[in-house]
């Protein structure tokens, strides 16, 4: 429901300049985005409906919650929270803003004793989800889920596959699960902009949704100036 109650792509026209597209799975996005997103994995914008599923669900009046906000995150990240606490608030939820500095924030997780909604943005490339998840230790960090049976069994699958069908085969199944569970789901992938020199760099054709302004990449496309 809370998924359903936001605009993804006023998100994109009201705040990114139209510069990006909705996104759905978590970690299903730039290549992997193209690659393997389904239609039937797009949560649609239905606040109606929304507000039915949180009065079947026993909440016919909302209920208040935290929805956390990095205080040194993205220069775009107070928008975000400003614009989605806004499409909760018309649903009837009662989000109640709070601003975080990222040391206090990172110490929460790892203790694993954060109780709010959190909404950050993320840069950098579209990471490889079985990479990502079997490359980081759930008692010395914070990661996204991959401590949960079944999500767990999938990573591992997938990081053992013999050949690119089996790969593909399981990440289907793996993306399938994270929609079907709703945990960290993304809202908004998006372009940002870069300036450069002229005199050192003629063009720069970079690949749309493939690295930020904190991992440049792409620099085999770089061309000379005439």
């Amino acid at each position: 429901a809370m998924s359903m109650a936001i605009d993804r792509q006023a998100l994109v026209d009201a705040i990114v300049g139209g510069h990006g597209r909705p996104a759905y799975v978590h970690m299903l996005l730039g290549y992997f985005a193209d690659r393997y997103m389904k239609p039937e994995w797009q949560t649609p914008y239905d606040p109606e409906q929304a507000k039915q599923i949180l009065a079947d669900a026993g909440y016919p009046d909302g209920f208040a919650f935290e929805f956390e906000c990095d205080t040194a995150g993205h220069t775009l990240l107070n928008e975000f929270c400003d614009a989605i606490a806004g499409m909760w608030s018309n649903i009837g939820l009662q989000p109640q803003i709070r601003r975080m500095a990222p040391d206090a924030r990172r110490q929460a997780l790892v203790e694993r004793r954060m109780n709010s909604v959190r909404l950050e943005v993320e840069t950098g490339v579209t990471p490889i989800p079985e990479a990502r998840g079997l490359g980081e230790v759930p008692t010395a960090a914070f990661n996204s889920g991959y401590e949960m049976p079944g999500l767990t069994d999938l990573v591992q699958a997938a990081a053992m596959a013999g050949s690119q069908e089996d790969l593909a085969r399981i990440r289907e199944q793996q993306y399938a699960w994270v929609y079907d569970q709703h945990f960290e789901d993304p809202l908004v992938e998006f372009e940002e902009i870069y300036a450069y020199n002229p005199e050192k760099i003629g063009a720069w054709p970079r690949t749309p949704f493939n690295g930020h302004a904190e991992e440049l990449m792409d620099f085999e496309h770089l061309h000379k100036p005439q």
